[in-house]
C-alpha cells in the first residue's frame, strides 16, 4: 500500500541525485535536510513532509510536480491505509482518554 509509494519516491530521489552526480551527504546539504533522513527517503522508509519535498525540488531546480512525475497512485491502496498511518498519530490516545481508560 503506502510502501509502494515510498519505494517509488525513493527510487525517483536516488535517480535524480545520481544524475546530479552528488552523494547523499552532498545533496542533503544542498537541500538543507538531514543526511540520515534523506537516506531513509531514498530507501523508501518513513513519511516525507511537504516542506522536505519542496526543499528537494528546489535543490533539483524543478517543480514539485516534476519531482513526483512518474509516481503512480492506486486510489484503492490509498483508501486502505489506516487513518492512524495518515498522520493522525494521537487518535487512539485521545479516544482512550475520552472513554475514561
Amino acid at each position: 500500500m503506502a510502501e509502494h509509494l515510498r519505494v517509488q519516491l525513493g527510487e525517483q530521489l536516488r535517480r535524480l541525485r545520481e544524475q546530479a552526480g552528488l552523494s547523499q551527504e552532498g545533496f542533503a546539504s544542498q537541500a538543507n535536510i538531514d543526511r540520515a533522513a534523506y537516506g531513509k527517503l531514498e530507501r523508501g522508509q518513513g513519511n516525507v513532509t511537504l516542506i522536505t519535498l519542496a526543499r528537494i525540488a528546489v535543490a533539483h531546480e524543478m517543480s514539485l510536480a516534476g519531482l513526483l512525475s512518474g509516481i503512480t497512485l492506486n486510489p484503492a491502496d490509498i483508501q486502505a491505509i489506516p487513518r492512524i498511518a495518515r498522520g493522525n498519530r494521537h487518535a487512539s490516545r485521545f479516544s482512550k482518554k475520552e472513554n475514561g481508560k
